[in-house]
Order: C-alpha cells, then sequence, then structure tokens
C-alpha cells in the first residue's frame, strides 16, 4: 500500500495568484544542495515528492511558481527537490522518516533537521512553514530542553511565554504550560482583550483551565475576532476538537474524553451525535486499543448504516454550508477581493459537485472501507454484517460509476465470500460494464480479471 498523500479537498486560491518567479530549486545531488547552504549560511527547503502524488503536483503547480514563495524561499534557503522513490532519494526519506507525501524538510548544512512539515495546506500555511522553520533555526534550545525546564518549575513569564510559541510552531500539546500562565499571569477578575487574544493565539485544546475563561467571555471573543468569522467563538471551539481528542486518545482517558467531550459538541454543533462519533474515532485512533477500536468501527459502520435518507439530507446541507464557511475563511485569510467570493464559490461548487452530498458520499466512503477491510481480514463471522454495511453504501455512493464502481467491487467479493457465487458475479459484471459505457479504461482490467476469477470459482 502506498503511504499516505495528505492535501485538502478543495483548493481555492489559484485563480487569484500573482505568478512570478517562485521558487528556484538546486540542480545537482542532495550533499550539493548541503554544500552550498552550508557556503551561503542558510537552511535547506526540500520537497520530498512522489511521481504519484496529486498534492505534491499542486504544490508545484500552485505554490512553488508565485512571487510569494520566491521572494521568502529564495532569500532564506537552499531549495532542492527530491523524488523518494528514486535515486537518493530513497535514502533521504528513510534518513528523514517521510511516512507521507508531500513532506517538507528543512535541514541544516550539517544534516540535522531544523522543521518537517507533511501534508499541503494553503499557500499562507507554506509560507509560514518557512517561518517556522527559521524560528526554530534561530532558537537555540530543543523541545525536550524546553520540557526539563518546565518540570524542573520554570515558571518565568518570558520562559512560559516561549515554550507556548514553541509549542505553537511544533504542534506540540501546550496544556501545562497554559495553566501555569492562567494561574500566575491572568486576573480573571478583570480579563483584557489582550489576555483573551494571548489565550486564544495559545490554547489549542479543551483541556486546560484557559478554556473555561474563554468560554465565559465567548461574547468579547466574538467581538474581538468578528473580521475572521461570525460567531467566532463556536468557529474556534470546533478547531480544538481533534487536538484535544488526540490528546486524551494518547492518554487513554475515555472518561475524560465523555466528560468534556459530549456536553461541548451537544452545545456547539448542529450535528451533535455525527460530530462526537468523528471525534470519537480520532479518540481510539490516538489510542492505539485494536479492539476498542474494532469494536467503534462496528459501532461507526452500524450508524451510518442506520440513519435514514431523511437525516443524510438534512446533513448533506449542514455540511455543505459548513464546508463553503471554511472555504470562505481560507479566502479571508488569503486577502481575496470579497467581490471574488461568490464567483470562486460558484466555481468549487461546479469542479467539485460532491460538496453537494459530501455526508452520504463520505458516509458511503467509510462503510466501503470498513467493509472491505472485512473481507481482507477474513472475518467469516462478520460478512453478513459487512454486506449490510456495503450494501448501504451502494445506496449512499450515487449513480455515478466513477464512484459507484469500486463499492460494487466490494459488495461483489464479499457476497463471493459468503457463498452467493451467482450475485457476485452479476454484481461485478455490472460494474464492468458500467465503466465500459461511460468509456472508462484506467484500472478496468482489475475489474475484468476478478469477474473471471469469480466465474472460475476461485479469487
Amino acid at each position: 500500500m502506498r503511504k499516505s498523500v495528505l492535501g485538502l479537498a478543495f483548493a481555492v486560491l489559484s485563480p487569484f495568484m500573482l505568478w512570478a518567479q517562485g521558487i528556484q530549486f538546486e540542480e545537482g545531488s542532495f550533499s550539493e544542495a548541503l554544500a552550498k547552504a552550508k557556503k551561503e549560511n542558510k537552511i535547506v527547503f526540500v520537497d520530498v515528492y512522489t511521481t504519484w502524488c496529486g498534492p505534491c503536483k499542486k504544490m508545484a503547480k500552485e505554490f512553488f511558481p508565485t512571487k510569494e514563495a520566491g521572494d521568502k524561499y529564495n532569500t532564506h534557503f537552499v531549495n532542492y527537490k527530491i523524488d523518494a522513490e528514486k535515486g537518493e532519494g530513497i535514502g533521504v526519506a528513510k534518513k528523514y522518516k517521510v511516512e507521507g507525501y508531500p513532506t517538507n524538510l528543512f535541514i541544516r548544512p550539517d544534516g540535522s533537521i531544523v522543521y518537517t512539515k507533511m501534508g499541503m495546506s494553503d499557500l499562507n500555511a507554506f509560507l509560514e512553514n518557512a517561518d517556522i522553520a527559521l524560528a526554530e533555526q534561530k532558537d537555540p534550545l530543543k523541545w525536550e530542553d524546553y520540557v526539563v525546564k518546565l518540570k524542573k518549575g520554570n515558571s518565568d513569564k518570558t520562559f512560559i511565554t516561549q515554550y507556548l510559541q514553541k509549542a505553537e510552531r511544533l504542534g506540540k500539546n501546550s496544556d501545562e504550560a497554559i495553566n501555569i500562565y492562567v494561574a500566575k499571569y491572568i486576573n480573571q477578575q478583570k480579563i483584557s482583550d489582550e489576555d483573551l487574544n494571548f489565550l486564544l493565539d495559545n490554547t489549542h485544546t479543551v483541556d486546560n483551565k484557559a478554556f473555561p475563561i474563554l468560554a465565559a467571555h465567548a461574547d468579547q471573543v466574538d467581538a474581538l475576532r468578528k473580521n475572521i468569522a461570525p460567531n467566532f467563538f463556536t468557529y474556534y471551539t470546533q478547531n480544538l476538537y481533534n487536538s484535544t481528542a488526540d490528546k486524551l486518545g494518547k492518554n487513554k482517558e475515555e472518561n475524560r474524553f465523555e466528560e468534556l467531550m459530549k456536553p461541548l459538541i451537544g452545545k456547539y454543533s448542529k450535528l451533535p451525535e455525527s460530530d462526537l462519533l468523528f471525534y470519537k474515532g480520532k479518540f481510539y485512533e490516538a489510542m492505539g486499543d485494536e479492539a476498542k477500536m474494532n469494536a467503534f468501527m462496528k459501532e461507526k459502520a452500524n450508524y451510518y448504516t442506520n440513519k435514514s435518507d431523511q437525516a443524510y439530507d438534512k446533513e448533506n446541507y449542514i455540511r455543505k454550508e459548513e464546508t463553503l464557511l471554511s472555504i470562505k475563511q481560507q479566502m479571508i485569510a488569503n486577502k481575496v477581493p470579497e467581490a471574488q467570493h461568490q464567483q470562486q464559490i460558484d466555481v468549487t461548487l461546479e469542479q467539485n459537485p460532491s460538496i453537494l452530498s459530501i455526508a452520504s458520499m463520505s458516509a458511503a466512503s467509510e462503510l466501503n472501507q470498513i467493509a472491505w477491510g472485512i473481507y481482507e481480514q477474513e472475518k467469516k463471522a462478520q460478512y453478513k454484517d459487512a454486506l449490510k454495511w456495503s450494501k448501504r453504501s451502494l445506496e449512499l455512493i450515487g449513480s455515478d460509476i466513477k464512484n459507484r464502481a469500486a463499492f460494487i467491487d466490494t459488495y461483489a467479493h464479499l457476497l463471493f465470500v459468503d457463498g452467493q457465487t451467482e450475485e457476485a458475479i452479476k454484481q461485478q459484471s455490472e460494474a464492468v460494464e458500467g465503466l465500459k459505457q461511460a468509456g472508462i479504461t484506467e484500472g478496468i482490467e482489475d475489474f475484468e480479471q476478478t469477474l473471471q476469477s469469480m466465474k472460475d470459482g476461485k479469487l
């Protein structure tokens, strides 16, 4: 299986980018790039990519050629690109433990790592990665040094602030430090706008002493950040759920998860049951308990299967609105003129019609993935359940054969191993004929081979 490919589902920036000379990448070997960086007293920026990685191609096309990227990266870095699956790229990817694509490495001339960022977001985030790397290069202390100092009781305001900044740059949990800051440096009897802004910028989960203060001053927070989003505090709170679930999962705090997340999601979500299920998945993923994750996957599959069509219609509408709001926030952050917002939203909807049925298609994909996992792992006792989940995925995915064929393939495989050979052949034939009628040739050989194997009586 290929390693992960990370990127945004919807890109909204390219129509508004100013194209000019972009990032200048070095030719030659990786060691030559390091040598040049040493001579120029710079860091090496390395774009680690693969030829099959879609987000890698998007970054190369939409980020690297921009004036903004060129100005920043050419000034501060020696820039280098390397294919992780060819030549010395294989060794570089292994040395720096690259696990997904794209991965951006910021490396000192001696080969030591300054900062690593995996995945693709938007141009602003890509530029911010450069700022983080430069800040990390100037910081003489490693993250481990900060952790040791905090454990030894260093609660100096300057140090705590630097700790929080370091944690922000590296994506580390900082709840312990923010708790110290609140206890020593926040006057809870009279909260200033400056205090609130500091807490907003340095609070990254709901499991700390800062979040209740922010919640108690939600109206003040909304007023402070009204230029970012209407009802900003709700938007902000929802963005803390992932990191909270990750923290509590790693700490194996199931009761704490229920205690914190259930009431918050119930208060701030328009779809509390669905959202709680999503973050429970994040929790169990971080927890790493296979038995509990398997039990959760069954719970999730049954939830998606039993949800009514009317409930999916409601969720599709709400998810669409949430997605469009997120796109609008990206445009605001990237200073796209307001007069162009609706035009770009219309283009995004035209290019991504799945936004209109995002909830049902997401559920279908989840059901298909879970059902296929049952097939691959040969969990015979669960074949009947997997067939039920797979059948529901076909009801939810829609009629477009480009999306539907793989789901039919899963259903046919399960039918076959469950002994329903005739129906399996019928379903697989439908997938093959549908692809042919649509003129889709990519991957069709695999479908045809599976069909023939079914007719021959053995997969």
